[in-house]
């Protein structure tokens, strides 16, 4: 294993810091204080597995982690170059195929089970550490921690095992999401923690801060007006699935490929979540599953990717009060121990629009006078799917009463994130954590013709919010840039004093949060779009558009410019009124800009298939369909 670096804000971190050095001054027991993670099984920091294991994600439950997964009877070993202090894992019986399961398929609760072990060899000898018994009929991760340096102090190679309990039916077991930790040094400033709070299908228009007048934002106002935030932030996809690759790989969608289910996986690409696990952080995720859920490959670097609950009727369409509380049990639980990076997640302003309360139904109803009508989820995705297809145009009224609905929605968003800051600042983090508030897309209510998010490039689905909040280490204050999400990445490594990966396509902004420079110096935002209408098989079925935005001007067009529009979204909001003709030499600067842009794209990365093991299609496709993503006959686009 090699020497293991602990991440140092930026300023501190001029070498590797090892874990030897890390140790000093530590005898006789772990210090209270934050710690770094030093090995991780199948991840980075990379633990020897003796011998070599595969480690492979697998969901059980609503939560992925990687694994290693072996028959009971069977195991593995670790091997440490250093002294850890802390060991944490996860237990899981791996359930069998249906077929495989006699009737009836659910194990009883007394059905025999599988007895766990962790052994240490200190002295030459094998000393047990750990044990515990699963039953059979265990679902779900069974999470550990185990004080090494209390009950094993000095131990460098650990023992993983398993025995099937006589009469056990049990085939496989799982050991998730290993890793070893040890105290960030004393004579060094731990860097500070990082939560991610991606509220998807947000507009930045819908926020007062940004301009709206209607009041549905008040705690994400008072937030925004204490963090740094960007007025022209803008999104690279108008969908969730290619945006939030961008988010997380600083990568324009041309470059990494990723636009469907099937695309290459991660493969080489660059991870903000790989950068902070290889520095020490602990990274979980609270998600609301589909197209950000680990079957999309989201959950590769996380120790843990909770995607959410399935099947739980309306909790489907977007359920912010269970994630954001979720999120506050671990933050509670484990916010103290160390550097952590947390991606939060939600679709609750995602159509269908599905009033959760009384407040933002009077909200709603306060914005359209007389009317007070509320659409099942179906027959939203329908309105969309038929207007979007030229079917059946929305009628203005329609149009109107969807966008109270989902103001109704925001309303009660920011009450809940209102919450959540509040406690951040109650448990003492709120100093030593860097909070990312953003959205991947925005959505349209009728501008050119369109709803909901994906079939264009409108202002109104790629202008997204994007602030940074840390009290401790970012002054308040905006910026009126052009930026994009492919920023976001390179900002947080530079911030928590992470070496940026080489062949990003996006640029750190810190040097407007720290108040090292006054403005950035100008360049374009790119973003792109793929649709493939509904009934149009085979080769030139898909329809692609690619827009650059700089200054207040914006681009939108097809690759072999068969079509165009030049637009200026702040003056004409709508983007009706086409500049093409009026500014040729605009027009000829954004076209060869876009023609670079074009040019930059290379074949997708090879990588092997991430979705996770244990991921129940079914469910998936039931998920899909009720956020408005499938039909009885194709994939919206």
């Amino acid at each position: 294993m090699a020497a293991r670096s602990v991440a140092l804000p930026r300023g501190v971190r001029h070498a590797a810091v090892v874990l030897a050095s890390v140790l000093v001054g530590c005898p006789g027991g772990p210090r209270n204080g934050p710690e770094a993670v030093i090995a991780r099984a199948g991840g980075a920091p990379a633990a020897t597995l003796v011998p070599a294991q595969p480690v492979r994600a697998l969901r059980l439950g609503d939560v992925a982690r990687p694994a290693v997964r072996l028959p009971p009877g069977t195991g593995f070993g670790v091997e440490l170059d250093a002294d850890a202090t802390r060991l944490d894992f996860a237990l899981g019986v791996v359930p069998e195929p249906e077929a495989a399961v006699d009737e009836p398929a659910a194990r009883s609760s007394n059905e025999p089970g599988v007895t766990f072990e962790v052994l240490a060899l200190r002295d030459g000898e094998w000393t047990r550490i750990f044990s515990e018994a699963l039953g059979g009929d265990a679902s779900g991760w069974r999470e550990v921690t185990l004080p090494v340096v209390e009950i094993a102090p000095g131990a460098r190679r650990f023992r993983f095992t398993s025995t099937a309990q006589p009469g056990s039916r049990i085939s496989q077991v799982a050991w998730g999401a290993i890793r070893f930790s040890a105290p960030i040094p004393v004579d060094a400033s731990p860097p500070p923690n990082v939560i991610l709070v991606s509220l998807d299908t947000l507009s930045a228009g819908s926020l007062g801060f940004y301009g709206n007048r209607a009041p549905i934002s008040p705690n994400l106002d008072e937030i925004l007006s204490r963090s740094f935030v960007f007025r022209r932030a803008f999104a690279q996809y108008g969908n969730t699935l290619v945006s939030h690759s961008s988010l997380f790989s600083a990568l324009y969608p041309v470059r990494h490929g990723r636009y469907r289910r099937g695309s290459p996986g991660w493969g080489a690409l660059p991870s903000l979540v790989g950068q902070l696990a290889e520095a020490g952080y602990r990274t979980r995720a609270f998600t609301e599953d589909v197209y950000v859920g680990s079957a999309f490959g989201f959950s590769v670097g996380f120790d843990s990717y909770d995607d959410g609950p399935t099947r739980a009727g309306e909790a489907m369409y977007g359920n912010a009060e269970r994630t954001f509380a979720r999120a506050l049990r671990w933050l509670e639980a484990e916010g103290e121990r160390g550097p952590f990076f947390l991606f939060l997640h939600t679709y609750q302003v995602h159509e269908p629009y599905l009033l959760p309360d009384d407040a933002a139904r009077s909200l709603a109803n306060a914005l359209t006078p007389g009317d007070d009508r509320e659409f099942p989820g179906h027959q939203t995705s329908l309105m969309v799917r038929r207007n979007n297809r030229g079917e059946e145009p929305i009628a203005a009224r329609d149009a109107a009463r969807l966008r109270a609905l989902q103001m109704g929605e925001i309303q009660h968003l920011d009450r809940l994130i209102g919450r959540f800051f509040a406690r951040l600042t109650e448990s003492g983090l709120e100093e030593r954590t860097l909070v990312v508030l953003t959205s991947d897309h925005g959505e349209q209510f009728g501008e050119l013709g369109a709803m909901g998010h994906g079939s264009s490039l409108h202002h109104a689905v790629l202008h997204v919010p994007l602030a940074f909040f840390w009290p401790a280490g970012v002054t308040p204050g905006s910026s009126d840039a052009v930026v994009q999400l492919v920023d976001v990445m390179p900002t947080i490594l530079e911030r928590t004093g992470i070496p940026l990966p080489d062949g990003l396509d996006g640029r750190s902004l810190a040097p407007l949060l720290d108040g090292r420079a006054a403005e950035l110096e100008p360049r374009p935002a790119f973003a792109e779009m793929r649709r493939r209408p509904v009934g149009c098989e085979g080769e030139g079925c898909t329809v692609e558009r690619y827009s650059v935005q700089e200054g207040d001007l914006k681009l939108v067009r097809a690759a072999d410019r068969s079509t165009r529009r030049l637009v200026r979204p702040e003056d004409d909001p709508r983007e009706e009124r086409d500049l093409a003709t009026r500014l040729p030499a605009d027009l000829a600067r954004l076209n060869a800009r876009l023609d670079a842009y074009l040019a930059s794209g290379r074949e997708s990365q090879a990588g092997a298939d991430v979705a996770p093991d244990g991921v129940d299609e079914g469910d998936l496709h039931e998920r899909l369909r009720a956020l408005g993503y499938l039909d009885p006959v194709a994939e919206r686009p």
